[in-house]
């Protein structure tokens, strides 16, 4: 496996190791907006607004 990463080049193996920090970098502003706003993560559908629904009340 590693004798296979060296076939890339150095800017891409950089950037495959740098990628799951820059997605949490990019993914936890909007986890904590989410926190804010509802004081829980709740990762489905309906924390995000939904269908139109209130999630608060499950109107």
């Amino acid at each position: 496996m590693i004798a296979y990463l060296g076939l890339f080049s150095t800017s891409f193996i950089i950037a495959m190791v740098l990628w799951p920090f820059a997605a949490a970098v990019l993914a936890l502003p909007i986890l904590a907006g989410l926190y804010h706003r509802h004081h829980r993560l709740r990762l489905t559908a309906d924390s995000f607004g939904g269908a139109g629904g209130n999630p608060e009340t499950g109107e």
